[in-house]
C-alpha cells in the first residue's frame, strides 16, 4: 500500500477496524461520532448518527455494569476518555430494545496530535458475555455435581450400614446355627437351616429345631402330619402330592437334588421365601427324603435393596450432567499400559464426545479414537498402578473439545473418570489471557507513567517509565515504598488524599513533586480510579502520574505577568488622572482669554469665526478632560456619588436641555415618549443626567444631519427602561461585544471625523452599574442605526435602594 494513497489507506483502516471483533468507536473533540465499527453496530443494533453526547446513553441503550441503571452522560466510557481520564477495563451493559443484551469491558482514551491539541477519544469494548454466561452455567453445573455426589454418597452409606447388619445378623444366626449343629449328628451338622424329613407317606418324621423357629411350629406338634398340610402352600399341595405319587410308580422325580426357590407357609399362615433342596435318604425299605430349606426372607430383602440401591444408582449416573466412563487397562506381555478397554460410559459422555454407548461398549481405545494421544493410557494407567486420583487437562483434537478429567481407582486394574467439557472456559481464558497481555504491552508502551493498585491502596504494577524516571526497580517501591521519592513536603498531603479516596471509592487525584534519579524533583499530577465488581466493592485502582513541570513553570510565569500588568494598568490609571487634572489646569485662563478676546475684538468677519472656533475646541477638551477624571475616579474608587429620590421625566428633560445645541446644529429629528404616570428613581441626578445626556450627543456624532434620534422610556416590571435609537451609521456585529470597553471608537476608518477617546461609552457603563442598572447596545450592522437600552431600579418606597455615599 502506498504512502501516497491515503484513500486506500483509510480504506485498508476500514476494513481492518471493521473485520475486529472488539467494538471500537470514537469522536472528534467536540463530541461528534467519527467511527463507529461493525462490531459496535453489532452491538447495539443501531448505525452511528450525529447525536450530542447527552443522548448517546438513552440512543444507543447504554446501562451499568448491573444492567439495569442507565448510564449517565458522565459515566460514558467515550465521554470519560474525552474529558482526558484514562478508561480501563470499565463494566457496562448494552441492553438494545430489540436485540441480545451483552455484557461490555471498554477501555479507551483521548488522543491529541503533534502539539498536544485534543484530537478526540476513542474507546474499545470486549464483549464478554458468552464468558459470563459461561462462568454461571459452570458454577451451576459445579453445585449440582456436588449436590448429586453427596446425594448419592448418603445413599451408598445407609444401603451398606444397612447390608453390614444383615450380614452382621447372618453370621450370628450362622454362628447360633453351628453352636446347636455342633449339638446334633452329622446329618444336622450338614443342613442348610431347616431339615425336615418325611416317609414315602409324606409324613413327617424328622423336624429340627431350625425348622421350628422357622416356620413356627414345634416338633412334636408336627411329627406324624403331612408335610403338604403343614409347608406348601394350599394352592400348591396338589401338585406336590401329584409328583410324590408320579416318583413312587415311575421312580422319575426331576425336582429331586435340585435347588428350588419356591413359597413356604409358616404356622401363622403366612408366606416367605425359601430355597428348598429335597434327597433321597440311601436307606433300605419304603422311600424317605430329607428337605433342605433355607429362609430367603432377609437375602431376598437385601437384593430388593440392592436393586433398589442400584435403581438410584443409575439414575444418578445417568442424570449426570458430567461425562464418565469406567474401563480397564490394557497390557501388552511386557506389562506395559498400551490400550483400554470400555466397559461403561453415561449419556453425558455420548453427548459430549458424539460416541453412542452401543458403539463403544466393550471395544478397545485404538478402535474407537484410532491414533489417540498416548498420554491418555499412560494417565489413566497411572491412577490405577498407584490408586492415587489425579485431575489434568485434555484436548482431544478430533472432537475439537477440552476437558476436565478426575479420574480414581475404583477397583484393581481399571479406573473411573469424570469428564468436564471446559472448551468455552478454557477459551475464555485463553482470550483474557490474550487481552490482558496485550494491555499489558500497551501499558508499557505508553509513554505517560502508568501504576494498579489493590483495594487497600499497595502498589502492585507500573509501566517501565517509572523504573525509567526513578531509576529504582519495582521490588524497591511496590507496596507503599513509592512514598520514598515522593518530595518530604509532599508526603503527608499525598498520603491523607489517598487514604481518604481508599476510603471512599472517590476518585483520587494530587499534585506532588517526585524525585529524578538524578536527585531532582519534577511536578506531577496523579490521579487514580477505582476498579468496582457488581457489588460496587472496590477491585483495583487504575492511574496515572503526568509531568507537569513545564505547566507549573508556566503558571508561576502567567501570575509574575499578570502582578505586572496589574501594577502597569494601576500607574496608567494614576497617569491619566494626573495628566487630566494637569491638562484641566490651563484651560480655565484659555477659556477666559477667548472670552476677553470676543468682548475686545468681537463683531469683526476674521476675529468672530476664530473665537467661536476656539470655544469650540476648549469646550470640546473640557469635556474630554472631564471625561478622563471621571474615568480615573471610577477605576481608583473615588467618584462622588449622591444618591436621591428623582422623577425619570425630569432627568430625561434636563439631558435633552444640555444636548439640544448639538441636535439642532445637525438639525436632527428628534422625538422621545415617556410614561403616562410619574416614574420615581433613587439616583445622582448629576450623574444620571451625564449618562443619558452622554448617549444622545453619542446619537447625534454619528447620525448624519436631518437623521431620526427616539428617546422611549418605559416601565417594565420593577425597572425603568431608557432606550435611545437612532439611524446613523450602525455598529458592525464584531464590534457590539466590546462596545463598552476603554478607548475603543464606534467609527474606527482612517478619515473618521468624529472627536473623543473612546471613553464615553466606558463611562456610562461605569455609571449605570453604580445605580444598580445595566445597559445593553444593538444593531443590525453597518448602516442600520443603533439602539442603547438602560435599565434601572425603580424607587418603590422606603428600603428600595440605600443612598450611596462617596465611593472611596
Amino acid at each position: 500500500m502506498s504512502n501516497a494513497d491515503p484513500t486506500r489507506a483509510n480504506d485498508f483502516l476500514r476494513a481492518l477496524l471493521d473485520n475486529l471483533e472488539e467494538g471500537i468507536v470514537a469522536c472528534d473533540a467536540s463530541g461528534v461520532l467519527t467511527l463507529f465499527n461493525r462490531a459496535t453496530r453489532k452491538f447495539h443494533g443501531l448505525p452511528q448518527e450525529p447525536l450530542p453526547a447527552e443522548r448517546w446513553a438513552e440512543h444507543y441503550d447504554l446501562y451499568c455494569a448491573d444492567g439495569i441503571t442507565p448510564m449517565a452522560t458522565d459515566q460514558i466510557p467515550l465521554f470519560v476518555a474525552l474529558r482526558g481520564e484514562p478508561v480501563k477495563d470499565m463494566a457496562m451493559v448494552i441492553a438494545p430494545k430489540a436485540g441480545r443484551r451483552r455484557w461490555l469491558v471498554a477501555n479507551g482514551r483521548a488522543f491529541h496530535d503533534g502539539d498536544g491539541q485534543l484530537l478526540g477519544a476513542v474507546v474499545s469494548m470486549h464483549d464478554f458475555t458468552r464468558r459470563r454466561d459461561a462462568e454461571i452455567e459452570l458454577q451451576h453445573a459445579h453445585d449440582s455435581m456436588e449436590a448429586r455426589v453427596a446425594e448419592r454418597t448418603a445413599e451408598l452409606t445407609r444401603v451398606n450400614q444397612q447390608l453390614l447388619a444383615q450380614i452382621a445378623a447372618r453370621e450370628a444366626s450362622e454362628a447360633q446355627l453351628r453352636q446347636e449343629q455342633a449339638r446334633k449328628n452329622a446329618m444336622f451338622e450338614a443342613a442348610l437351616d431347616c431339615i425336615i424329613s418325611i416317609d414315602h407317606n409324606d409324613r413327617i418324621i424328622e423336624f429340627n429345631a431350625a425348622a421350628e423357629r422357622t416356620l413356627g411350629h414345634a416338633r412334636a406338634a408336627v411329627l406324624g402330619r403331612g408335610l403338604a398340610e403343614v409347608l406348601i402352600p394350599e394352592r400348591f399341595r396338589a401338585r406336590h402330592l401329584a409328583g410324590m405319587q408320579r416318583y413312587l410308580a415311575s421312580g422319575h422325580a426331576p425336582v429331586l437334588d435340585q435347588r428350588l426357590e419356591l413359597s413356604a407357609l409358616r404356622a401363622d399362615g403366612s408366606e416367605f421365601p425359601v430355597e428348598l433342596t429335597v434327597t433321597r435318604v440311601p436307606v433300605a425299605g419304603p422311600p424317605t427324603f430329607t428337605a433342605y430349606l433355607r429362609d430367603l426372607s432377609e437375602q431376598k430383602q437385601a437384593q430388593s435393596a440392592l436393586l433398589l440401591a442400584e435403581t438410584r444408582w443409575r439414575r444418578i449416573f445417568e442424570g449426570l450432567h458430567e461425562g464418565f466412563l469406567l474401563g480397564e487397562i490394557i497390557y501388552d506381555e511386557g506389562g506395559n499400559a498400551v490400550d483400554w478397554r470400555y466397559l461403561e460410559i453415561n449419556r453425558a459422555w455420548e453427548a459430549m464426545t458424539g460416541l453412542s454407548s452401543e458403539g463403544v461398549q466393550g471395544r478397545l481405545l485404538s478402535e474407537v479414537i484410532p491414533g489417540a494421544e498416548p498420554e491418555w493410557v499412560r494417565d489413566f494407567n497411572q491412577v490405577v498402578v498407584s490408586g492415587i486420583p489425579a485431575t489434568f487437562l485434555r484436548e482431544v483434537a478430533p472432537l475439537g473439545r477440552i476437558f476436565e478429567v478426575h479420574a480414581y481407582r475404583p477397583e484393581p486394574g481399571r479406573f473411573a473418570a469424570l469428564f468436564l467439557d471446559v472448551t468455552v472456559r478454557q477459551r475464555a481464558e485463553t482470550k483474557i489471557r490474550e487481552s490482558e497481555e496485550r494491555l499489558r504491552f500497551v501499558l508499557d508502551s505508553m509513554p505517560q507513567k502508568i501504576f494498579t493498585a489493590t483495594a487497600d491502596g499497595s502498589l502492585d504494577y507500573c509501566n517501565p517509565q517509572w523504573t525509567e524516571y526513578t531509576g529504582l526497580s519495582f521490588d524497591q517501591f511496590k507496596d507503599w515504598g513509592w512514598l520514598q521519592f515522593v518530595h518530604p513536603d509532599d508526603q503527608a498531603g499525598n498520603v491523607r488524599i489517598w487514604k481518604q479516596a481508599l476510603a471512599s471509592g472517590e476518585p483520587f487525584e494530587f499534585e506532588q513533586r517526585f524525585r529524578h534519579h538524578d536527585g531532582s524533583y519534577r511536578w506531577h499530577i496523579s490521579r487514580a480510579l477505582a476498579l468496582r465488581d457488581e457489588n460496587l466493592q472496590t477491585r483495583m485502582w487504575v492511574g496515572s502520574n503526568t509531568d507537569i513541570e513545564g505547566q507549573k513553570q508556566a503558571s508561576e510565569s502567567l501570575r509574575e505577568l499578570a502582578s505586572a500588568l496589574a501594577e502597569a494598568d494601576r500607574r496608567k490609571t494614576e497617569f491619566l488622572a494626573m495628566l487630566a487634572h494637569e491638562l484641566r489646569n490651563p484651560l480655565a485662563p484659555l477659556s477666559n482669554a477667548i472670552q476677553i478676546l470676543r468682548r475686545a475684538g468681537g463683531g469683526t468677519e476674521t476675529i468672530d469665526p476664530l473665537v467661536a472656533m476656539m470655544q469650540r475646541q476648549v469646550t470640546q477638551i473640557i469635556g474630554l478632560v472631564d471625561d478622563l477624571l471621571d474615568l480615573s475616579r471610577i477605576t481608583l474608587g473615588r467618584i462622588s456619588f449622591r444618591p436621591q429620590r428623582v422623577e425619570v421625566a425630569t432627568i430625561i428633560d434636563q439631558a435633552v436641555e444640555a444636548s439640544q445645541p448639538l441636535l439642532d446644529a445637525a438639525a436632527h429629528q428628534f422625538s422621545k415618549s415617556m410614561p403616562a404616570a410619574p416614574v420615581m428613581l433613587m439616583a445622582d441626578p448629576l450623574r444620571l443626567v451625564q449618562v443619558i445626556g452622554n448617549l444622545i450627543n453619542n446619537a447625534c456624532k454619528f447620525t448624519a444631519p436631518g437623521g431620526r434620534i427616539e428617546l422611549r422610556a418605559t416601565r417594565e416590571g420593577s425597572e425603568v427602561v431608557i432606550a435611545i435609537r437612532d439611524n446613523g451609521i450602525g455598529i458592525a456585529p464584531e464590534r457590539l461585544g466590546s462596545i463598552f470597553d476603554m478607548f475603543v471608537q464606534i467609527d474606527q476608518s482612517i478619515g473618521r471625523t468624529h472627536g473623543g477617546l473612546g471613553i464615553g461609552l466606558t463611562l456610562v457603563r461605569h455609571l449605570v452599574a453604580l445605580h444598580g442598572g445595566s445597559i445593553s447596545a444593538a444593531s443590525a450592522g453597518l448602516g442600520t442605526g443603533s439602539e442603547f437600552v438602560v435599565r434601572l431600579p425603580l424607587d418603590e418606597g422606603p428600603g428600595s435602594l440605600a443612598p450611596i455615599q462617596n465611593l472611596r
